[in-house]
């Protein structure tokens, strides 16, 4: 199903569900309190969502992102110029084939790493993915803003899509790159085996996220989804993950940065 942004640019919704508007906080609790969730899931359920309310996505780059870095999230120029490292090996690969190089920007928000790596000049298909439809009309918004064509060959394909359900045939997908995303996917096991099966041999997985010390939080608040997002314990931990959606562990690279910021690299072997 082809959408249209505010804007007029066009992505498309591949997320099966019934047609209703973005949900409220109210509906939200609402719903989780008839289903008998107990008082934690409730407050999962509304974490989970909350990227789909307008006010978010317009406050994303507003203030939300920047207050990463007092958990230890390095300037995007550094962390950037880490992934273009990383993701090279699969790229130069690709091209001694003479193959065209596809990288999804997986949960995108704003779009502020897919205009990254549109600028990098480095990639034939950017593909944008989000669940969250006015993340996606930010991003085309913020393209149009920058002066990087929202429309035509070298734009990036939006594309509303569930991580645990990635349309993209197996194999079909040189790289993938998930910023502060993995604490938000609700179905987190399946996410990353979907992500491990979308990749290429030789493909690259670049993610970033929270550890249960984010903020100087107390582990056993931000643990079990209590603030309303998957905080993780470390390395340990993303490790088993990785390794359990089928990526081989000599082929995981975990590290924390600064406070309470995880680095995940994993190339599919």
């Amino acid at each position: 199903l082809v959408r249209r942004a505010g804007d007029g640019a066009l992505y498309f919704d591949l997320v099966t569900e019934d047609e209703q508007p973005p949900p409220t906080v109210r509906s939200l609790l609402a719903g989780a309190v008839q289903r008998g969730l107990p008082f934690n899931n409730r407050v999962q359920a509304v974490g989970q969502e909350m990227f789909r309310s307008p006010a978010l996505s317009f406050f994303y780059e507003r203030g939300w992102r920047q207050q990463f870095a007092l958990a230890g999230f390095r300037p995007e120029e550094e962390e950037f110029a880490e992934i273009l490292e990383f993701f090279g090996p699969a790229v130069a690969a690709a091209r001694d084939e003479g193959n065209a190089v596809a990288v999804l920007d997986l949960s995108c928000g704003s779009g502020l790493w897919t205009r990254r790596l549109l600028r990098s000049g480095v990639f034939d298909t950017v593909f944008a993915g989000d669940y969250s439809e006015v993340m996606l009309a930010e991003t085309l918004n913020r393209l149009k803003a920058d002066d990087l064509s929202a429309a035509g060959p070298t734009a990036p394909i939006a594309v509303r899509l569930d991580a645990a359900a990635l349309p993209f045939q197996s194999g079909g997908l040189d790289l993938i790159h998930a910023g502060a995303a993995l604490h938000c996917w609700p179905n987190l096991d399946g996410s990353v085996a979907e992500v491990y099966r979308a990749l290429a041999t030789g493909g690259r997985f670049y993610a970033t996220t929270f550890t249960t010390t984010a903020y100087g939080m107390s582990p056993r608040l931000t643990r079990g989804g209590r603030t309303g997002y998957k905080f993780f314990e470390g390395v340990g931990e993303l490790t088993d993950l990785m390794v359990a959606a089928g990526f081989k562990k000599e082929d995981v690279d975990v590290r924390i940065v600064g406070a309470s910021c995880a680095v995940v690299k994993c190339v599919k072997s």
